[in-house]
């Protein structure tokens, strides 16, 4: 029956969802699972607002703070030291070693998501410029001590894409525009998109790369045209 709800919970909208997952997590208050299906409900990663130069953060500040609350629920409820632990392991001998592996790996995978979307929804914060702007700096910088504890969130090539969208909003917030290109230039690779694209141009623009924007203007009708040529 949890495992049941829990999949139902995914295919809520937010607000049917919200007193399923509180009944959920007064049942069962160990399971993460249930934190990180929530989550993509309130913070859907298809959603996903990007960081921009010409447009004011319009972002909730109840949103963001409901995003943290959930995501501490659910860091609360995970040892990050027995996960970096497992992750030192080279070789476990226990007889239940795979079901160990698969528990430990859902784990640092919730884990990761979480601190991710905590640091993403404290940037936005910040951004809002609210009164605890300078306390919620405070505690973005420790959760990006506990970030590179797990990843090194400089190498655009290993980290997931909740990870990447923290990179990308960490590197906005301090105006690190160069660091932030890394990061977009290689969700480009990834998959492609006219959005992502637009936003290259948007910070080469801002960093005065006057021959990368042009040259990315002129090809972007042939790399995202809005019709195709019958045959």
């Amino acid at each position: 029956m949890r495992d049941t709800k829990t999949q139902w919970l995914s295919k809520l909208d937010a607000a049917s969802a919200e007193p399923i997952y509180t009944d959920l997590l007064r049942r069962y208050p160990d399971h993460v699972l249930i934190n990180s299906v929530y989550l993509q409900v309130i913070d859907p990663l298809d959603k996903r607002v990007m960081p921009s130069l010409s447009q004011k953060t319009t972002s909730s500040v109840k949103d963001l703070d409901k995003v943290i609350t959930v995501c501490n629920t659910a860091l609360s409820g995970m040892d990050a030291n027995n996960i970096l632990a497992f992750m030192a392991m080279k070789t476990d001998l226990r007889p239940d070693a795979a079901k160990i592996k698969n528990t430990m790996e859902q784990q640092k995978n919730i884990y990761l998501e979480c601190i991710a979307r905590k640091g993403i929804a404290l940037c936005r914060l910040i951004l809002c410029e609210t009164e605890t702007a300078e306390a919620n700096r405070e505690e973005l910088a420790e959760v990006w001590k506990t970030l590179v504890k797990f990843v090194d969130p400089t190498d655009a090539k290993v980290l997931t894409s909740h990870v990447q969208y923290f990179a990308i909003w960490h590197a906005f917030l301090y105006n690190q525009y160069g660091r932030l290109l890394k990061h977009l230039l290689k969700m480009q690779e990834d998959k492609p998109t006219e959005e992502v694209e637009k936003k290259i141009i948007e910070f080469c623009e801002e960093l005065k790369w006057s021959h990368v924007v042009k040259y990315l203007k002129r090809t972007l009708p042939s790399k995202f045209p809005s019709a195709y040529k019958p045959f």
